[in-house]
């Protein structure tokens, strides 16, 4: 694990009730409450929406930052961009689980990245982790140290890994796995391990 991965912030105190990748939100108004209960999928509160947006000033500050920060590209500033949101409205960090609603205690991405970049290139899934505080330069120096470690052909992570391990499972017993494993998410008791290289 690397030193900058977060584990459970150590200003709340672990309440029954709270999982190991989130604490339980206990004091919300009755209407947000209910939601879970009526919005039971993530397709039901789905938008859709197209906006236009000019990266004219991103490029040409890319241009000049890409001496002091090798890498950088529009996706870096995207990334810290989500990561400054979430440490000012923490509230977006939340996610739902048996209708219950939980805060998130850390931020990562889950990106899909190709080893070659060629039609048929194998692809794998890197996801970095990030601190509240982390600037520009910090985001790219993480996804590039992840990258690293998983950019060349044949190479394999934890999740391929992991990947492999389960594609030689015959289909019903692939179903059994999955709906374990989802069951084990839903009442917190995935293993940590599991969780942190799984999509």
């Amino acid at each position: 694990m690397k030193h900058y991965k977060m584990n459970k912030l150590r200003y709340f105190r672990w309440r029954w009730g709270d999982r190991y990748d989130g604490w339980r939100v206990r004091n919300i108004e009755p209407f947000f409450a209910m939601i879970p209960f009526f919005l039971r999928k993530r397709n039901d509160a789905q938008n859709y929406f197209q906006e236009r947006i000019s990266i004219e000033n991103i490029e040409a500050f890319i241009k000049e930052h890409k001496d002091e920060m090798p890498g950088l590209s529009i996706m870096h500033v995207i990334i810290a961009a989500m990561i400054r949101l979430v440490s000012q409205r923490p509230n977006l960090n939340r996610f739902v689980v048996w209708n219950k609603l939980y805060a998130r205690n850390y931020i990562n991405m889950s990106l899909v990245v190709k080893r070659s970049l060629t039609d048929d290139g194998e692809e794998t899934m890197i996801k970095p982790y990030f601190l509240p505080t982390d600037t520009l330069k910090d985001v790219v120096e993480k996804i590039q140290s992840e990258l690293e470690d998983s950019q060349f052909e044949g190479q394999a992570n934890s999740a391929d890994i992991l990947s492999k391990f389960l594609s030689v499972f015959p289909d019903f017993l692939m179903r059994f796995l999955v709906f374990t494993f989802t069951w084990m998410d839903k009442v917190g008791v995935l293993p940590r391990s599991l969780e942190q290289i799984s999509p």
